[in-house]
């Protein structure tokens, strides 16, 4: 399963930078896995850190950041890129469907964004 090319164009280029640049310098940590749901630890430069879930049912990936830049923009930032390839690396979330698009949710949690999977394509 290979999650980070299939949302790979809903990220910014900086999103992808530091999420690759996190990964690399292994600031990631998986602090929950399980019934289809990896929540991430990321440190920053700094020594911030920040919590990345991504999470699947059935057709839907769900992700969600606690940085404050992914609540104020409410666009995937680099801790959901450092968490994907955390799940793509470890083997993670593996029964997600083969097909994704990602699109900002909308109603009362407005800081989650959503890739739909489409199958049959």
């Amino acid at each position: 399963m290979d999650i980070t090319r299939r949302i790979r164009a809903y990220f910014s280029r900086k999103a992808l930078a530091s999420g690759r640049a996190s990964f690399e310098a292994g600031r990631g940590h998986v602090v929950k896995n399980g019934a289809g749901r990896i929540r991430v630890r990321v440190e920053d430069d700094g020594g911030a850190s920040a919590v990345a879930e991504l999470a699947g049912r059935g057709n839907l990936l769900q992700a969600s950041c606690t940085c404050p830049a992914f609540d104020f923009d409410y666009r995937p930032c680099g801790h959901i890129w450092t968490a994907a390839l955390l799940a793509d690396a470890q083997g993670l979330l593996v029964d997600l469907p083969v097909s994704c698009s990602m699109r900002i949710a909308t109603g009362p949690s407005p800081s989650r964004i959503e890739a739909i999977g489409e199958t049959g394509r």
